[in-house]
């Protein structure tokens, strides 16, 4: 997603708006937020997570002592791995910002209403996996990894409402 761009995402919002005329617009959110959306909110959170365990968490009294250590073993950091810590900051900041165009974009495309009913629904995200609502437990029941992918959708989906809507958890139904 790093030569993701304003024309790449304007044109993601064409083809969804394709697909929902043929197919509805849960089928062209589906695609837009479900699949385009979330590889870039994937790759900014992953990039984030990465990112703690280079710097300090500020703000938290109990490990002042253990701060003040690892910002000794910050200071004394090799030029070659304050580039590193120098490139998460700049990859954070590009997808924040290719993020931020994409719900501009979306919110442009698509009637509120549909993005909030597209939410509100809990779909899956990324590539298409049996939803925990659809399998047939009787038959077989649903496996570690497609669990783990429903909750993990959850918190998603929960972090797009925030950002697609404005509002918390529950205030979208």
């Amino acid at each position: 997603m790093d030569e993701l761009d304003s024309e790449l995402i304007k044109d993601f919002c064409e083809e969804a708006l394709e697909i929902a005329d043929q197919y509805g617009a849960e089928e062209g959110l589906s695609f837009l937020i479900g699949k385009k959306f979330f590889e870039v909110l994937r790759d900014l959170k992953e990039v984030q997570n990465k990112s703690k365990f280079l710097v300090p968490v500020e703000g938290n009294a109990n490990l002042t002592l253990e701060l003040d250590k690892r910002r000794n073993i910050n200071l004394s950091l090799t030029s070659a791995q304050s580039q590193n810590y120098g490139d998460f900051l700049e990859k954070i900041e590009g997808l924040k910002k290719i993020s931020d165009i994409f719900v501009k974009e979306v919110k442009e495309t698509f009637d509120a209403n549909d993005i909030e009913d597209y939410l509100a629904s809990y779909p899956t995200l990324g590539e298409e996996e049996l939803s925990a609502f659809d399998a047939d437990f009787s038959s077989k029941p649903l496996s570690v990894n497609a669990t783990l992918n429903e909750i993990r959708d959850i918190f998603y989906i929960e972090e797009m409402k925030k950002m697609f809507l404005g509002f918390e958890k529950d205030k979208a139904l």
